[in-house]
């Protein structure tokens, strides 16, 4: 019996590379634990891979890992430290802070755990002591929250650090840095309320800068790297199945992109367009944090007989700014971006569906500026006054008194009415663009405007 147990500990430990195994193998191994027909020697070396697939974070977790430590636990077949570590390893948490903020509203921070790498019904509770600090300054706030472990499900929690008192007016515009230390203690309630099993300790030091009031957002960094590329076309391409091209039943010509990526190679940003022959037409823009899943949904008009394009991804240091900043959720610590040729996903299939536009927020006027700076015709006269800091209501009286006089261009009337936009005058601004008449070049960017004013008359959800 020995020598036939001591075979099969080897057989099994031969079984196990790396922690991946066959999901057959894993019923069978959690059959055999509850039926008590595992050594000893077996049930260690299952264990001992099943930790080792909760401490890589590459790979997904499978609770089965879990439910077979838990119960070889149960039965008293786990020694002390097997079951110690597999409680302290089944917490995984990060942190992200953005690149950059100005005083107010302050440092956006964000603190999220993965799935917990347990089994689905577990008893363990994790607590979080939190130690940070801004370039020194110890951030005074309440030290310590429970991170849930629920089943299947990862948890964050997000906040932002305002850095207008006095606590903070030590800190000067330019590079500063966020030091946190997180100690956190796991418990299993089913032994202890109390005193926990035991602490991990996470620490690290992130760069961010201060913004200047009144200074513009600085761009991301472009960093080329041509060993990047394949791997960034890759994963583009993996994305496929979460890329979504949808044409509207009624509308005809709106067309929802919709893009989600799971786990991005590199630190990206681009600008995103269509392209069907020798027509482009823009989309907006799309960037990820390497690691870190991502969507973005961006409406566009398309002529009613195209039923195929060309994604165009084009690196964009402006992209990353915007996705830094203005999204509800802005992405966070994108202080640099992959930098190369664009990247073609080419022949999409666009799919009919019932679809309606996009609900736009009001923007800010910091946001409502880039808006402009997008929607004005490049090098145009407007365009260059706006680059230079002219003010939205002495940019709108400017043109309101040309186009006052006998027959305005075109290009003035659409421009006071992309002003009336920017400053929240909707009705006004749709009336000015009605009058814009069709004008070769101007047709695109005059049905972007509209379209996104119609976006923002809409109810909010």
């Amino acid at each position: 019996m020995l020598c036939l147990a001591l075979f099969a500990g080897a057989f099994y430990a031969a079984e196990v590379p790396n922690g991946v195994l066959p999901e057959a193998k894993l019923d069978q191994w959690l059959t055999e634990l509850r039926g008590n027909k595992l050594s000893d020697e077996t049930i260690q070396t299952i264990a001992s891979r099943a930790l080792s697939a909760q401490a890589n974070a590459a790979l997904e977790w499978d609770s089965r890992w879990g439910e077979f430590v838990e119960f070889a636990h149960k039965q008293g077949k786990l020694g002390d430290t097997t079951w110690r570590d597999y409680l302290l390893g089944c917490v995984q948490v990060h942190m992200r802070i953005a690149a950059q903020a100005r005083r107010s509203p302050g440092l956006q921070v964000w603190f999220y755990s993965d799935v917990p790498r347990l089994a689905d019904q577990s008893g363990i509770r994790a607590v979080c002591n939190r130690e940070d600090d801004l370039s020194g300054i110890s951030i005074p706030r309440e030290k310590m929250t429970s991170i849930h472990l629920k089943p299947a499900n990862g948890n964050g929690n997000g906040w932002k650090i305002d850095l207008s008192g006095d606590h903070y007016s030590k800190l000067t515009p330019g590079p500063q840095t966020y030091h946190y230390r997180y100690r956190i203690e796991v418990f299993d309630d089913a032994v202890d309320r109390e005193k926990p099993v035991g602490e991990r300790v996470i620490e690290e030091t992130l760069p961010w800068l201060l913004v200047g009031d009144g200074k513009a957002w600085p761009l991301p960094a472009l960093k080329p790297d041509v060993t990047l590329r394949s791997s960034i076309e890759k994963a583009l391409r993996e994305s496929s199945s979460s890329l979504y091209l949808l044409r509207g039943t009624k509308d005809k010509t709106l067309i929802e992109v919709h893009m989600q990526m799971d786990d991005p190679p590199a630190d990206m940003a681009f600008e995103v367009s269509l392209r069907s022959g020798a027509r482009m037409w823009k989309v907006g823009p799309m960037a990820w944090k390497k690691g870190d899943m991502q969507g973005w949904a961006h409406n566009v008009d398309l002529p009613a007989e195209v039923t195929h394009v060309d994604l165009v991804f084009t690196p964009s240091a402006r992209a990353g700014m915007w996705a830094s900043h203005y999204p509800t959720y802005p992405l966070l610590g994108l202080a640099s971006i992959w930098s190369g040729k664009s990247i073609i996903a080419p022949n999409v299939k666009i799919r009919s569906q019932d679809i309606s536009m996009i609900k736009q927020r009001p923007p800010e006027e910091e946001e409502a500026r880039e808006h402009l700076m997008d929607a004005f015709i490049p090098d145009s006269e407007p365009a260059r006054q706006l680059a230079e800091g002219v003010a939205f209501n002495v940019l709108q009286e400017r043109l309101e008194e040309q186009t006052l006089q006998q027959n305005p261009s075109p290009e003035a009337m659409f421009a006071l009415g992309c002003v009336s936009v920017a400053q929240g005058q909707l009705d006004k601004a749709m009336a000015t663009l009605l009058k814009v008449g069709a004008v070769a070049g101007l047709e695109e960017r005059l049905q972007r405007e509209r379209r996104y004013i119609c976006s923002r008359w809409l109810p909010a959800p």
